[in-house]
């Protein structure tokens, strides 16, 4: 959470108009850019914060020129986070070996190969992926895995706990496929 200090209570009132104003439209602007709801919120929040730094230069009076100002500050900002998770070398999977302790379920890993696993992993949204990859493949610690993709520890086991969800629904759906 962050706290927010101004010097007058008129940088106040400017700064809780803009972002009850804004902070809506601008969501879905960055969800856009993003495909991502988290990141966009992040963005978001990037973009008050940036904001609050100029507050003195911005006329609320002129809406539109307010809103112009918001909307390419926040485009910045979301194209800026794009071009460092590009930047960011993220492990392909296909190129890992399944280990021994990534248990989603006993039984079904038995059942799969290790080629099998990794096809469900990579059909898994990156959000997810990338906490399995770290976590299984590289062994990383929550904490390490959460300062690597810029989100808490808690967000960390929240997505790992998905992950293994989507897996062995895919999992099961794959076996009603073959029949397994």
């Amino acid at each position: 959470m962050l706290i927010f200090v101004f010097e007058t209570e008129d940088e106040c009132s400017k700064f809780n108009y803009l972002y009850i104003k804004y902070n809506k439209p601008l969501y879905y602007i960055a969800l856009g850019i993003m495909s991502n709801s988290y990141l966009a919120q992040e963005a978001v929040q990037d973009t008050f914060v940036e904001i609050s730094k100029v507050l003195d230069r911005l006329d609320i009076e002129q809406r539109s020129r307010s809103y112009a100002y918001l909307k390419t500050t926040l485009k910045r900002i979301c194209y800026h986070k794009l071009a460092q998770e590009k930047k960011e070398k993220h492990p392909d999977i296909s190129e890992l070996e399944v280990p021994s302790n990534f248990q989603v379920e006993e039984n079904l890993l038995k059942i799969l190969d290790s080629e099998l696993l990794k096809q469900l992993i990579k059909e898994l949204k990156p959000e997810y992926q990338l906490p399995l990859i770290y976590k299984y493949y590289f062994d990383y610690s929550d904490m390490q895995i959460a300062k690597m993709l810029k989100i808490t520890s808690v967000n960390v086991s929240v997505r790992l706990v998905r992950a293994k969800k989507k897996l062995l629904q895919r999992i099961e759906e794959r076996g009603q496929l073959l029949n397994v």
